[in-house]
Order: structure tokens, then sequence, then C-alpha cells
């Protein structure tokens, strides 16, 4: 018997489920598509976006993202994913973002940061959100 734990093998059908997720989310947050960024969420599940409050179920979500879409127009999110690990039920991914982003003063800026996600696999074999927060890298005390 060996001294160290196992580790479970790594199923690339769930590695390419897991970040079709991500890369969904991209598609309707950029497409400003409410309604289908919360279907990636469970019904718990949670958004910490910066300069705002935590939401959390699908209520709340929906009111969260309209906000952020309509107060800061975010154009052209493109993500990197740079890390995905999972077990059968749980998983959780992190990577980079870029956007570019409308002030509150009414003048643009191209954002970038990292952000991290957590999901849960429902019962139907799916994958869906339990939260996700991501954090702008920009300096904003210059």
């Amino acid at each position: 018997m060996s001294a160290h734990p196992a580790v479970p093998a790594r199923r690339p059908d769930h590695d390419a489920a897991l970040r079709r997720v991500a890369f969904e989310f991209v598609t309707h947050y950029n497409n400003r598509d409410t309604h289908r960024v919360v279907s990636l969420f469970t019904d718990d599940g949670t958004t910490m976006p910066p300069f705002r409050p935590s939401a959390q179920g699908h209520g709340e979500l929906r009111r969260c993202y309209d906000q952020l879409f309509a107060q800061f127009d975010p154009r052209n999110l493109k993500i990197e994913i740079t890390h995905v690990e999972f077990d059968d039920n749980t998983a959780f991914e992190h990577g980079t973002y870029r956007q570019n982003v409308r002030l509150p003063d009414g003048t643009r800026l191209d954002d970038e940061g990292k952000w991290i996600a957590t999901l849960r696999r429902v019962p139907n074999g799916d994958w869906r959100l339990v939260g996700n927060c991501w954090n702008t890298d920009l300096d904003l005390l210059r």
C-alpha cells in the first residue's frame, strides 16, 4: 500500500466540459444575455464582482448582471484558463481576463485581472457554477 494519497485520474471529458462552461459564460456575457449567464449557475450560485456586493441565487444574479451590463457596458471579455481541477462532483478553475469597460465618468478603459470559479456537477451530469469571482489588476491608487 502506498503512503501517498491516490491522485484521481484526469478525465478529458470533464476537463473539456468545465472549460466549455467558462467559454459559454464569456459568450453570454459578451452578448449581455443575462438569462443565459444565470442559467450557468446552480440555484444557490454566487457571483462576487469587483466593486459590488455579492449576489446569490438566480434572482439576485439576474439583478447583478443586468446592473453590471448597464453600468459598466463591458465589451470583448476574453479569458485564459490557467488551471482546471476536479473530482467526481466538484471542480475549480482559474485564470486571467481582459475586457473593456465604461467608467462612471463615461470614459472607456481596458481592464485586466484574474478570476476563479467553483463548479458542481448537477444530477443530469452537467457542470454548473457554484461561485465565481474576478478582480482587476489595475492600480486604482495611482
